[in-house]
């Protein structure tokens, strides 16, 4: 593989602007221990400094030998952050306070830092490439990277700095990656891979895709239902060369968990098993899906979603186990993963990505006939440069398992008709195209149905909270609030003295095929240690459908829209419930607060 510079180049360029005054370590080795050279910043000199794989550490602190920050080049469309591995505390930064009730977690991912030295070095002896690498150098103690800014440290300009590096250094990494990989100045091929690092003392690797363990308990029906909730809906819905169904892409054979256990398995044992996978499709009582870090990073944030749609990635939380003796072979397994799951669900090489290659388009513009013909869906497709001939592919839900549907359609065609079918049939339409040399990824699904029985949708719920009657929708303990409001003036609050359950009327969804619950929640200055939990009524208990703590950040209004398929929801005393639960604070730093606005339920009948 020949070097590429041009990711490196892509980040450098971008720096000058808010690193001006900024001082560079370069370490001409791997060794921590070899003489550090300062070098002072320029705007002109900085594509000399790119070299794949070599560590770059900028501050403001010219008088601290060790950064706060570290970078290392990478030329692979490969991210990788480490948050909580650094072990540095300044006194300049004042230090958080954790403990029982205080919601704050200060422990160190330990050994998560040479984890990821590791990881550059076995990837590079795999591919001949280097991932970029991200590194906060800080002790958890002093800040928090995965977590938005925070009140409490960020008015100290060290700390603020440090977290704007940090995530600064990975958006321009993913923006290299974009780069790098769009074909033909076509955005709609480019793609990256976030791997967000920590560590945690079960026995099994955890793969964090953003789906909750409550979620990822339930049938592979249920998970294929939860794609837009993911952060792989990019990769399932751009690309997934496999075919195959989403529950399959997160904890089948080719998912990432499989993938590490097939290759690291033989190297380690049992230690290098994996949650979610084949061997354990379901997780235990605890399990890490990922938070602020991957939420943002893969698009799934309000206020970031769009700016890297083609972003998808893993929170990777790994085991004592692997960081402290199994660092090489977890390494090695999940580089060959890299490898395989980019092949398999990317169609790319990364042994050669780095290279120029022609990729084919993929097919825009899908549109599938809805309820114009009584036993056929005509799908149509915008035409592909270079291709010679397409492939239609079909699924019964959005997530599902994609069949080919029919035989493949010669090039300039650009339409397909799916005969024979019932009154009322509803079917989801990707497209791939094809040449002798190579295939596109598929494209985004369209749902397709014939005429049948007249759809309607019945608003069953719907509140802004700025009627003074608006108790008459809920019970429980919130109140009428002025402090935030999505629209308007008012919101629903919970917060210290007034948190617990907020239950909604009971709502007649018996004669439903759907609804859907579509609101507005902001977070203010709430830590892990809180759960603020969304349930629904099925007639004889709550069911636990989301933790909303782990989405979107902190002080930012978050939409949440599920649309419930599950008939057991659809009942006459149908109910929604929000639980705002262990809300803390003081007037010092502030009570932590959820804010809840404009909600809608909406039932569609057929």
């Amino acid at each position: 593989m020949k070097t590429n510079h041009s990711s490196i180049d892509s980040i450098l360029r971008h720096l000058s602007f808010w690193l001006a005054c900024a001082a560079i370590i370069l370490l001409p080795g791997l060794s921590e221990a070899e003489e550090v050279e300062w070098k002072q910043l320029e705007g002109a000199y900085l594509e000399d400094l790119a070299e794949p794989g070599k560590s770059y550490y900028f501050h403001k602190y010219s008088n601290d030998q060790d950064a706060d920050i570290e970078y290392i080049a990478g030329n692979l469309p490969i991210i990788i952050s480490v948050p909580h591995g650094g072990d540095k505390t300044p006194k300049d930064i004042p230090t958080r306070r954790g403990g029982l009730f205080s919601g704050v977690t200060t422990a160190t991912d330990v050994f998560t830092v040479p984890l990821a030295y590791q990881l550059r070095n076995e990837i590079h002896e795999q591919t001949g490439g280097y991932p970029h690498i991200i590194i906060c150098r800080l002790d958890r103690s002093k800040i928090d990277m995965n977590r938005d800014r925070d009140p409490k440290w960020s008015e100290n300009s060290r700390a603020l700095t440090a977290w704007t590096d940090f995530h600064a250094f990975i958006d321009l990494a993913k923006q290299a990656a974009i780069d790098q990989t769009t074909a033909n100045n076509e955005l709609s091929s480019g793609f990256g891979f976030y791997i967000d690092l920590h560590g945690q003392p079960g026995s099994r690797t955890m793969i964090g895709n953003s789906i909750s363990g409550y979620h990822l308990k339930q049938s592979d029906e249920h998970i294929n239902d939860m794609v837009s909730h993911s952060s792989f809906e990019d990769l399932f819905n751009r690309f997934n060369h496999t075919g195959e169904s989403f529950a399959d892409m997160i904890r089948g054979e080719n998912s990432v968990g499989g993938l590490i256990e097939k290759h690291g398995v033989p190297l380690a044992g049992d230690d290098l098993l994996c949650v979610p996978s084949p061997s354990k499709p379901k997780p235990g009582s605890t399990f890490y899906s990922g938070h602020y870090n991957l939420n943002r990073h893969t698009h799934l944030l309000e206020g970031f979603q769009n700016s890297f749609p083609q972003i998808s990635g893993v929170q990777l939380e790994c085991s004592t186990e692997v960081r402290k003796y199994h660092r090489e072979a977890f390494s090695a397994a999940v580089s060959a993963t890299l490898i395989d799951f980019f092949d398999l669900h990317y169609n790319a090489d990364l042994t050669n990505i780095g290279q120029s290659q022609v990729r084919l388009g993929i097919p825009a513009a899908i549109e599938a006939s809805s309820a114009v013909f009584e036993n056929k869906i005509i799908v149509e497709w915008s035409p592909v440069s270079n291709a010679s001939h397409y492939q239609v592919y079909k699924s019964n839900s959005a997530g599902g398992h994609y069949t080919a549907a029919g035989n493949t359609i010669p090039d300039p065609i650009t339409s397909y008709t799916d005969s024979g079918l019932s009154e009322g049939d509803a079917f989801y339409y990707k497209v791939r195209a094809f040449n002798d040399d190579m295939q596109s990824g598929l494209s985004k699904h369209s749902k397709g149905s014939t005429s049948g029985a007249i759809t309607r949708e019945i608003i069953l719920l719907q509140d802004d909270f700025e009627a003074s009657n608006w108790t008459k929708n809920w019970n429980g303990e919130w109140l009428q609030s002025t402090q935030a409001a999505h629209s308007g003036s008012f919101s629903a609050k919970a917060n210290l003295y007034y948190d617990g359950y907020f239950t909604s009327a009971e709502l007649d969804t018996s004669s439903a095929s759907s609804v859907t619950i579509d609101f507005w929640i902001r977070k203010q200055y709430t830590d892990t240690g809180d759960d603020i939990l969304l349930y629904y009524f099925d007639g004889s208990q709550y069911v636990l459908i989301s933790d909303l703590d782990t989405l979107g950040a902190d002080g930012e209004w978050l939409h949440y829209v599920h649309v419930i398929t599950d008939s057991r929801f659809f009942i006459k005393n149908f109910k929604v419930r929000l639980n705002a639960l262990a809300l803390t604070g003081s007037r010092w730093y502030g009570y932590e607060k959820v804010f809840l606005d404009d909600i809608t339920v909406a039932a569609t009948e057929n």
